[in-house]
């Protein structure tokens, strides 16, 4: 009987992570975001008529629908002379004050990175002898670009970004030999699954 009770509550576990996390991100959205766009917004209106516990609600969640739009139209006014002149504006004038353009270029960095990911870096999923010789580990193969480091080390220098567990926004990036890779045929995606779920989720054996 302790052993089917302790079952049903793993698995009400499971059932419950997603809607948890859905909730507790959307709680997050509407108290963090969404109220203090509310009183950019709607401000006007009056304290009594804001502090309605469903009008508050209602007026966050239009606030970050707002914002929404606001991106997408500055995603849109990227592509075109006069929104493409704006931006550029703005980008310079943030690069003249000292704090601000470290930050921004950052943070350009980043963005540039992850937009990236899907095109180049990435590409193949790797095994790779980590931490040492006999045992492995799953990486993602970011580049093979001759480089200083291949040319001093002298080898085929191979750039593997070997991602923690549970946690990938973690790990390592290691240079290994190009004959110490193995090369896998599951997906980013699928190993990612692996990664995350620790081993417990990991795709069918092929060939």
């Amino acid at each position: 009987m302790f052993k089917s009770l302790r079952t049903a509550f793993v698995t009400g576990i499971f059932v419950f992570l997603p809607l948890g996390v859905t909730v507790i991100l959307l709680y997050f959205l509407l108290n963090r975001l969404g109220e203090p766009l509310s009183e950019v917004f709607f401000g006007f209106l009056s304290d009594t008529a804001r502090n309605y516990f469903g009008v508050r609600l209602l007026l966050s969640a239009v606030s970050i629908v707002i914002v929404s739009i606001l991106i997408t139209l500055l995603g849109y006014a990227s592509r075109y002379v006069l929104g493409r002149f704006f931006i550029q504006m703005v980008q310079r004038t943030i690069s003249t004050v000292p704090f601000l353009k470290s930050v921004y270029s950052t943070v350009e960095q980043i963005v540039h990175m992850i937009r990236e990911q899907n095109k180049s870096v990435f590409s193949k999923v790797v095994l790779v002898p980590f931490p040492q010789k006999g045992s492995y580990a799953i990486g993602f193969e970011a580049s093979r670009t001759r480089s200083e480091i291949s040319t001093k080390a002298d080898l085929d220098a191979v750039y593997v970004f070997i991602p923690a567990t549970p946690n990938p926004t973690s790990g390592f990036l290691i240079v290994f030999p190009a004959s110490d890779i193995i090369t896998l045929d599951m997906s980013v995606s699928e190993a990612m699954k692996l990664i995350l779920s620790c081993g417990a989720i990991h795709p069918t054996a092929q060939g």
